[in-house]
């Protein structure tokens, strides 16, 4: 796979992996004028930002601009796993972002700032977490568990004081914390306590961004999809499924209908104003199986 966020990968690079993939779908001049495209990229969420890519695409494929549609990556996701209904979407992954769309057609995102400000529930927010619970337990400030010297050796330190030379001097970053996560995911199944609580927030801090959509799109009654490698994790799904209970209970987390990649095809589908009903669902499904026989 390649990124289209051009903040990762450049400017340039982002326009040749759209020009390149574009006529590896097989598409060639002729097809322009009847092209539409939805694209979900990640990091997209101001207006001039939408419009910015749009062009970016319409150089790179010669598509017409008004043919072109940019949205956050969890777009696709919600209009694929709902098949276009109402409902909300959650990624619990590396990042966090949850979007939903009220039965009015209206749509409000939550979450999705990035690690330096949120990202609740992701990854990286369980690996920060964990580290500054370890702290709290060399300090003696909170009662230690097997977490603490667990986090020392993932670390590959002896002294709890080497933390402060492997985290500001040596460069132990956003992936590693990222990475840490896994580790704190295993502990709390080896019943850590400290590393079950890490989690336990994190589940919490998932239906925070859900019930926050409800509220602000009035649906306390609504389907619900998930994903993302922090939410897929047994002991991080069930404990989301708690909070979920408790706090949304007329929230209903169900399976996916359709990939993103559907859900990109479902908003082309409603840009160009298409009824995206049985009929057209159908198709798709049938183009899905070609695609991934």
């Amino acid at each position: 796979s390649a990124s289209l966020n051009w903040n990762s990968s450049g400017y340039q690079a982002a326009q040749g992996h759209l020009r390149s993939g574009y006529h590896a779908m097989g598409f060639s001049s002729a097809h322009r004028a009847q092209t539409m495209i939805h694209a979900g990229i990640a990091g997209v969420r101001l207006v001039r930002d939408c419009a910015d890519y749009a062009d970016l695409i319409s150089e790179a494929t010669g598509v017409p601009r008004p043919q072109i549609h940019v949205h956050n990556d969890i777009e696709p996701l919600l209009l694929g796993g709902l098949s276009g209904n109402a409902g909300i979407a959650l990624i619990m992954g590396t990042g966090s972002h949850a979007m939903g769309r009220s039965f009015e057609g209206r749509l409000r995102t939550c979450g999705g700032w990035g690690y330096l400000l949120d990202d609740a529930g992701s990854g990286y927010a369980i690996g920060y977490e964990t580290l500054r619970l370890a702290a709290r337990m060399w300090d003696g400030r909170v009662r230690p568990t097997p977490m603490a010297d667990g986090v020392r050796e993932v670390l590959g330190i002896v002294d709890p004081d080497e933390v402060l030379v492997r985290v500001y001097n040596e460069g132990y970053g956003f992936a590693d914390i990222n990475q840490l996560a896994r580790h704190t995911v295993q502990w709390a199944i080896e019943g850590d306590s400290g590393a079950r609580a890490v989690v336990e927030g994190a589940a919490r801090d998932g239906v925070e961004l859900i019930t926050t959509l409800v509220h602000y799109l009035d649906m306390p009654d609504c389907p619900l999809v998930v994903t993302g490698g922090i939410i897929e994790q047994p002991i991080v799904r069930e404990a989301f499924v708690a909070a979920l209970a408790e706090k949304a209970p007329g929230v209903h987390l169900r399976p996916s209908d359709y990939p993103p990649v559907a859900g990109a095809v479902i908003g082309a589908a409603m840009d160009a104003a298409l009824p995206v009903d049985d009929t057209f669902l159908s198709t798709l499904q049938a183009s899905l199986a070609i695609l991934d026989p």
